[in-house]
Parts: structure tokens; C-alpha cells; sequence
């Protein structure tokens, strides 16, 4: 669970500045596995890209759906930023 934690606050922090007046938010969607952690799965992430574009929830679950291959790249996209930017 702190790993995914983690990878959600990493996300948050992409789009920190252009969010307001909402949090920069990150989201990670995990299937767990009982009892062995290593065997997680994580189905779909992203993040909130600036106010007025959708929620990090939204990238995250078009991705655990199957609407977009990556939730993360998605957001980015919203951004205009590509994918090495930060």
C-alpha cells in the first residue's frame, strides 16, 4: 500500500501549479492480491491535470476500462505536456 501511496503523490506532483483552485491529486487503481503485496496489480493512474479538466479518478479509471492505454499519458496529454515534461 505505501508504494502505491507513493505513485499516487508522484502523480499528484505533475500537476502541481495547475490545479487551482483544487489539490493536485494523483491516482493509482490496484487489484491486491491476499497476503503477497509483490503480486498487485495495478490497473489504472493518473493525475488531475489543471482546474477545469477532468479529475485524476477519471485518467484512472478510462485506463482501468480500456478507453486509453495509458491514464497517466492521457492527463499529460490535457496538459500539453509530452512524455518526459515534468
Amino acid at each position: 500500500d505505501i508504494q502505491h501511496m507513493k505513485l499516487a503523490t508522484s502523480l499528484a506532483r505533475i500537476g502541481y501549479g495547475n490545479t487551482f483552485p483544487n489539490p493536485a491529486v494523483g491516482c493509482v487503481i490496484v487489484r491486491h492480491h491476499n497476503g503477497d503485496s509483490s503480486l498487485d496489480d495495478i490497473l489504472g493512474s493518473g493525475f488531475h491535470p489543471k482546474a477545469g479538466m477532468p479529475h485524476a479518478e477519471v485518467f484512472a479509471l478510462l485506463e482501468a476500462c480500456g478507453h486509453v492505454e495509458d491514464g497517466v499519458a492521457a492527463a499529460r496529454s490535457v496538459m500539453g505536456v509530452g512524455g518526459d515534461g515534468d
